[in-house]
């Protein structure tokens, strides 16, 4: 498990769904290693030659560098400076999470992805929680990238085409400034209108339609090149508080939560989805103790794991937020 200790929220946006910004190089993290051949004589697997390259990184690391490599955290800056340096020597973080400041412009950018990974010993996750809509970090400043409409309008057409077209255009541009990660895209159902923290990041209410524009989306990020992660599960759609704010609660039943806000992230799993993010919520039909999700053995572990299969990435929301801190 994976912790972010940063999350912001952004301006509305439109919607052109061409890219503006070409895909190039992809960023160091997402190149795979060379293929070599056993001494067995048998042609190993991309698979095999992955897992064998990162096993021999981890036999060579300290305990340090491991929980280093569990934190993903911000940097405040579009140039990577001396603070950048210490950073990387003090915490080798396993990823950076990219805000507004680090926008600038396409060069400026990349130039800040290159400079911060050749100050960490190993490749790093890129990531940015980029949803289109209010939620938009790469379209500020003199940025020339795309702007998509809010996934609820998306949904509104019905049309997961669209959806999927939406994600490849967002992979691409965001896979030519050095991002490789998006944290998106949202698979919350957004089945309570009092609900203003997703509200209209999610592509819906019905779980049918929100599952099928998930996976749509996810298969659009992929295709272009990305990885991604959707959020927030169990499931913030429902939820009247704002887990940014306070401690959050979602009064779903397991059975309820089967039937509706596990749906899309099923559909989601089943499309490729590299990650799925916790949320901050606490469900007290669910649980026997009164904890967020995040830290619930039984939602990340049985249920998430075991329970629907998942064998990805799980990364946290933002540890910064009231809903976790103030229960810490």
């Amino acid at each position: 498990q994976v912790s972010v200790t940063n999350d912001n929220n952004s301006a509305q946006a439109e919607v052109e769904l061409t890219p503006k910004i070409s895909a190039g190089p992809q960023s160091s993290a997402m190149q795979a290693s060379e293929c070599t051949t056993p001494t067995s004589g048998r042609q190993m697997s991309e698979q095999e030659i992955r897992d064998e390259a990162v096993e021999t990184i981890l036999r060579g690391m300290t305990s340090e560098q491991k929980v280093g490599q569990l934190i993903v955290t911000n940097y405040n800056s579009a140039v990577a400076g001396e603070d950048a340096v210490a950073l990387m020597r003090e915490i080798a973080p396993g990823g950076i999470v990219f805000g507004e400041i680090n926008f600038q412009s396409a060069e400026q950018t990349r130039k800040l992805v290159e400079d911060l990974n050749s100050y960490s010993d190993l490749p790093l996750i890129i990531t940015v929680t980029e949803e289109g809509g209010r939620v938009s970090r790469a379209t500020k400043n003199e940025m020339e990238t795309t702007l998509l409409p809010s996934m609820f309008m998306i949904g509104q057409t019905g049309d997961p085409q669209l959806a999927y077209r939406a994600g490849q255009v967002l992979g691409t541009e965001l896979m030519s400034l050095g991002v490789n990660l998006v944290l998106g895209p949202v698979a919350d159902i957004w089945n309570n209108p009092k609900n203003t923290v997703i509200g209209d990041r999610s592509f819906g209410d019905d779980p049918q339609l929100v599952s099928k524009m998930v996976s749509a989306m996810v298969k659009g990020m992929r295709d272009a090149g990305i990885g991604t992660v959707l959020k927030h599960f169990p499931g913030h759609g429902g939820t009247l508080q704002d887990s940014h704010t306070e401690m959050t609660y979602s009064d779903s039943t397991l059975a309820q939560l089967r039937v509706g806000e596990f749906l899309p992230f099923v559909a989601g799993i089943e499309a490729g989805s590299d990650g799925v993010m916790s949320a901050h919520v606490v469900l007290p039909n669910v649980m026997e103790d009164e904890k967020p999700s995040t830290v619930s053995y039984l939602v990340l572990t049985e249920i998430l794991r075991e329970q629907l299969g998942f064998e990805g990435l799980i990364i946290t929301d933002s540890m910064h937020m009231l809903g976790m801190a103030n229960f810490a």
